[in-house]
């Protein structure tokens, strides 16, 4: 079988200045920074909450001084804790990914709006942080419009979909290259079929379709760290996930790969499907090829191309139609 694929997007391979990576980087800065920021709180009610005292003294408005000095310094232990409590729980949202990076991008901007009222010092540090963290919000926001606008907006420019898998003798390789044949000849989608080693980022991409080589129950290491680079970003478009190993008529073994239900967890895949794969003695090292014989794994190309086309033609009709 001929292996095809399209162009790869330049978003796939993103170096330093692209948007993706750019946006990633902000994300890990305002993480880091806020949950900082709860360390630095945990560390004033330690050592003495009277470097609270002062805070406000330059509020812009008077009565934010009186509650600051009335409610605030008279619980401040408290009160610190619970600000740092909210800090902590803003930064892990910004590094969560997904609709909890916006709540905590959100919190964030709120929390500098009120940093604000306590004087012209803290504007030199909040409007520059509000620029960054709006213009986050607006890359995160605008990075993936919905699936039925995706859909429609196909009239004019194809949805983008990535199909990768990890493979060891190519097998899984011909799996996905043929996946990406459907999809641009049934729905004309732009499918691009790239190994998950060479993906840096998937922005750039509408949905993803991620699949592995099962090898002792287990995918291989490129799937899986994949999944680990991009799990927010998968887990925020469409993703279909397929395995293939078994052989023999049946194929065996029947059972799921052991680690497929963490991968599911943290892609939020719609759908998980296993195909029979193929075996080559040829192909196999000797470690590989004493342990098939020792099992007595039969030989051969056990692999369904009517199957697995009919299941690239659902993801094409789920994607077209915005289900």
């Amino acid at each position: 079988m001929t292996t095809q694929t399209t162009s790869q997007p330049t978003a796939t391979l993103a170096p330093w200045h692209r948007p993706g990576r750019v946006a990633r980087v902000g994300r890990l800065a305002f993480g880091v920074i806020f949950t900082g920021g709860a360390a630095i709180h945990v560390a004033i009610v330690i050592t003495g909450t009277e470097t609270y005292r002062h805070f406000a003294d330059t509020a812009f408005i008077p009565l934010v001084k009186q509650l600051w000095l009335s409610v605030f310094m008279p619980h401040a232990a408290l009160l610190g804790l619970l600000l740092a409590a909210f800090e902590l729980a803003v930064g892990l949202l910004i590094l969560a990914g997904g609709p909890r990076t916006r709540l905590g991008l959100l919190a964030a901007i709120a929390f500098h709006l009120g940093l604000m009222l306590f004087g012209w010092g803290f504007w030199f540090w909040s409007v520059p942080m509000l620029a960054m963290l709006v213009a986050l919000l607006r890359c995160d926001f605008g990075k993936r419009p919905g699936i039925a606008a995706q859909a429609a907006d196909a009239k004019e420019g194809a949805m983008r979909v990535l199909i990768t898998a990890a493979t060891k003798h190519g097998a899984t390789a011909e799996i996905a290259a043929t996946i990406g044949q459907t999809l641009r000849d049934q729905a004309g989608l732009d499918a691009t079929v790239v190994p998950p080693e060479k993906i840096a980022t998937i922005d750039g991409y509408d949905a993803v379709v991620l699949g592995s080589a099962v090898y002792a129950g287990h995918w291989l290491a490129p799937a899986k760290e994949l999944v680990d680079r991009t799990g927010g970003a998968l887990a925020d478009r469409p993703v279909w996930l397929f395995s293939s190993g078994p052989v023999g008529d049946p194929p065996k073994p029947e059972e799921d790969p052991v680690d497929i239900a963490e991968i599911l967890a943290a892609t939020k895949a719609r759908e998980h499907r296993v195909f029979a794969g193929k075996l080559d003695k040829r192909q196999l090292g000797f470690g590989e090829r004493a342990i098939v014989v020792g099992l007595r794994v039969p030989e051969g190309d056990f692999r369904d191309w009517a199957e697995i086309k009919g299941w690239a033609s659902q993801i094409a009709h789920s994607l077209r139609s915005g289900a």
